[in-house]
């Protein structure tokens, strides 16, 4: 296992499609180095690290050891720190990483899972379902309040409905609507979607938006990711669908 280096963001990718989410950031990178944290089960990182082509772009370790000991240290301060929830980890090592994080990432089902082991009411509810975007807003606020999203900022994936991207910084919150504007743009999801969104965002977030060329940073990048989705990965035509900005 290689040594991991701090030349660039701490890119953190979790799930089963963490390799599929690390190969698109290899492919957005055009293969520069970066360090990526696969918080996954000690075992499965060796199948992770062979299953990849352009191994030599990424540094690798595991989240916890053999003994369930959480072995990634929260940020220094001096990097950006992006960290995917995950639901393999306790809750005491996953808290340890949210507060030591500058950005926090994670689907619906991961939000609720938290909020579920903090206590916080969870709802039945899917995220399709309409109410999502505003109860996830709501969550972040109060995870928020116990610096438990994030430095910076949260992004919450909710499927092909969109997203909701929460700027700390700001102190703004918004949902992202993916508006399909006829039936070309009804296609079957595949799964992983999530993941690919998550390592796009991760990287045009911290390689391409500027707050000194772009007034919302964070939801621009969220943004381009839903796009590349929805073209790149989806093959929609541009005008047969929208994404509907609005703020929570």
């Amino acid at each position: 296992m290689k040594a991991i280096t701090r030349t660039g963001p701490a890119l953190v990718f979790t799930g089963p499609n963490a390799v599929r989410a690390a190969s698109i950031a290899a492919e957005v990178q055009n293969g520069s180095p970066a360090t990526v944290i696969l918080m996954t089960e000690p075992l499965q990182s060796k199948a992770i690290h062979d299953s990849l082509e352009d191994r030599d772009a990424f540094s690798f370790v595991p989240a916890q050891d053999a003994d369930g000991r959480l072995v990634v240290s929260p940020s220094n301060g001096k990097a950006r720190t992006y960290v995917q929830l995950s639901r393999s980890l306790g809750l005491q090592a996953t808290l340890t990483l949210i507060r030591g994080s500058t950005d926090v990432e994670c689907n619906f089902t991961e939000l609720q899972a938290l909020a579920s082991r903090l206590q916080i009411p969870v709802p039945s509810m899917s995220e399709d379902d309409p109410k999502a975007f505003r109860w996830a807003a709501r969550v972040l606020s109060q995870l928020n309040n116990e610096c438990l999203a994030g430095a910076f900022s949260t992004v919450v994936t909710l499927g092909r409905n969109g997203a909701v991207v929460a700027n700390w910084m700001t102190g703004r919150t918004y949902a992202l609507r993916f508006m399909p504007l006829d039936k070309r743009a009804i296609v079957e999801t595949p799964a992983g979607v999530g993941d690919w969104m998550i390592g796009l965002y991760v990287l045009w977030n911290h390689t391409w938006a500027s707050p000194h060329f772009l007034r919302y940073p964070v939801m621009a990048s969220v943004e381009r990711s839903m796009h590349w989705i929805c073209r790149r990965k989806l093959g929609l035509p541009p005008d047969s669908y929208g994404i509907d900005t609005s703020l929570l």
